[in-house]
């Protein structure tokens, strides 16, 4: 259907619908508030939108109780934890029985004999103490803490359901009084549309309230080993000191990177060096941009041959490699304990400057789900040099 032909059943649907609203035939001022369910807890499950021309009964109004008006602050704190430990069932014992102990649970736990991942949900306010007790298990050997504030996002994304749950509640009413086959079949058209809003947004809700109340610490654990090889390091710093899941190029400058889409922002954070990303999952993906000196001044060609020594060196796989304007996009995988970790690494080359773009994601999932958008965001990255 053509745009114009749409807008000619649209206007006059949506018209009646505004008309419903300003008589007050619709419902009382009250209903305002009828549909804000409490989204600390699960929300309550929409009706199936209908996909015939009978009418649907329309789905019951949620509980009075609006988290809109008088929303607390909602942060969601993660931390990341590496310790190295001389015995690995008994520090595993002793994490599980933490989580218990803090009011937590173990959300997941892979175990190898030599490496185990384990990961922790506590409520926030036991969250620093959880990283106390677990730095007390071995020696130390990474520790990171991010916490990004979503209560504007949580705010914004529940009055948005709230409305479309009372446009939907009034075109339901407008289906009812509906005569002509067309006209009802648009309203159930539109109807099923906010449905599907509706349930995305009820269920994202739900994960950022669980995400606000119950901390998350990842832990690894490494059995202690003697090192048996020696490799030579790459002769350029920051080719050598390239690391996955943690932050070794300190100067961000003149590079502006798009926020990609399932990320949140830690940008001011990451310019006062607070951060080890710029951007960040909820399941620990990183990205993070940063400016290096040409130095010695060379083209695109050797840095990016210089940068798969480097990393072929250490072991890495090399996935995939594309070429990207006056540089080179690089995929590479590795293998720590049970997990496949992917790293992509991307860099421009100007006359004085490199500009570094690194994505790190933590599993074969987390590649699947958010590299297209992350390669998306790198094409549309403005350099200011």
């Amino acid at each position: 259907m053509t745009l114009s032909r749409r807008c000619k059943v649209l206007i006059p649907l949506y018209t009646s619908l505004f008309f419903l609203v300003d008589c007050g035939s619709m419902a009382k001022r009250s209903e305002e508030g009828a549909y804000g369910a409490s989204y600390m807890d699960a929300p309550a499950k929409v009706a199936a939108s209908p996909t015939s021309e009978a009418a649907p009964a329309s789905p019951k109004p949620m509980a009075k109780k609006s988290v809109a008006k008088k929303t607390a602050r909602m942060v969601v704190y993660v931390g990341q934890v590496a310790v190295e430990v001389f015995e690995l069932k008994e520090k595993i014992t002793a994490l599980e029985a933490l989580a218990k102990n803090l009011g937590g649970y173990i959300e997941s736990n892979k175990t190898t004999e030599d490496y185990a991942r384990i990961v922790l949900r506590v409520p926030v306010k036991r969250f620093n103490e959880a990283l106390e007790n677990i730095s007390k298990e071995g020696r130390v050997l990474s520790r990171e803490v991010s916490a990004a504030d979503i209560t504007k996002e949580f705010s914004d994304l529940d009055a948005r359901l709230k409305n479309n749950i009372a446009v939907r509640e009034r075109l339901y009413t407008l289906l009812k009084n509906a005569k002509k086959a067309k006209a009802r079949l648009k309203i159930l058209q539109e109807i099923n549309r906010l449905t599907q809003l509706i349930t995305a947004d009820e269920e994202r809700l739900k994960n950022m309230a669980s995400a606000a109340s119950y901390s998350t610490v990842i832990v690894t654990l490494q059995l202690f080993k003697s090192p048996t090889t020696i490799r030579m390091p790459s002769p350029f710093g920051w080719i050598a000191s390239l690391t996955p899941q943690r932050r070794s190029i300190k100067k961000y400058k003149d590079i502006e990177l798009p926020l990609p889409v399932s990320f949140f922002d830690y940008e001011k954070e990451f310019k006062k060096e607070k951060v080890e990303a710029l951007f960040i999952s909820a399941r620990q993906s990183k990205i993070r941009a940063g400016r290096v000196k040409n130095d010695p001044k060379a083209d695109a060609v050797f840095w990016r041959q210089a940068l798969e020594k480097e990393m072929l060196s250490r072991g890495y796989v090399k996935k995939s490699r594309d070429d990207v304007d006056t540089g080179s996009m690089q995929l590479y995988s590795y293998v720590d304990g049970l997990e496949e970790h992917f790293y992509l690494i991307t860099f421009f080359v100007r006359e004085k400057y490199l500009y570094v773009i690194e994505a790190y994601y933590p599993n074969k999932q987390e590649l699947d789900e958010l590299d297209k958008n992350v390669r998306t965001s790198i094409k549309e990255v403005k350099i200011h040099d």
